[in-house]
């Protein structure tokens, strides 16, 4: 498997990485850079299993809980992505040694459910294969569909 192949280069990588994240944590141009080095730990952290990541896995995902709470970020955030597949790896790396982490990484997986509603001006707007569910609110004490 590709995974095991990089198990020999965890102890010369995740120095560096934990350096990368030092230096880019709280600097708001550098987060597409911060989201690739947690995407490298997970898959690093795949690659040695629960008992060679277990060392780092809290110092990593700390870091991780703080870059979400950057003030003034956009929306798009490229962290935020990276974070969630990231997550899910090192979830599937330490098992039940993930739970202390849950609660603070829970809350981002729920925003992603959340759905926000979108205005469309005209019906050209609207694809024939689109699905349209259609709510009513009320706004300024008027009904809107």
């Amino acid at each position: 498997q590709v995974d095991d192949a990089f198990a020999p280069y965890y102890g010369h990588l995740m120095p560096v990485l934990k350096q990368v994240i030092q230096n880019t944590l709280h600097k708001t141009e550098e987060r597409q850079l911060l989201g690739k080095c947690f995407e490298c730990i997970s898959l690093l952290a795949r690659a040695v299993g629960r008992s060679g990541f277990r060392a780092d896995a809290e110092q990593i995902m700390q870091a991780m809980i703080e870059a979400t709470k950057i003030p003034n970020l956009p929306n798009n955030d490229p962290v935020k992505e990276y974070m969630m597949a990231a997550s899910e790896r090192i979830c599937a790396t330490l098992k039940e040694d993930f739970l202390p982490f849950v609660s603070h990484i829970l809350p981002g997986v729920l925003e992603k459910f959340t759905l926000a509603p979108r205005e469309f001006a005209n019906q050209d707007e609207i694809n024939d294969d689109d699905e349209v569910n259609l709510t009513m609110i009320r706004e300024n004490g008027r009904m809107k569909v």
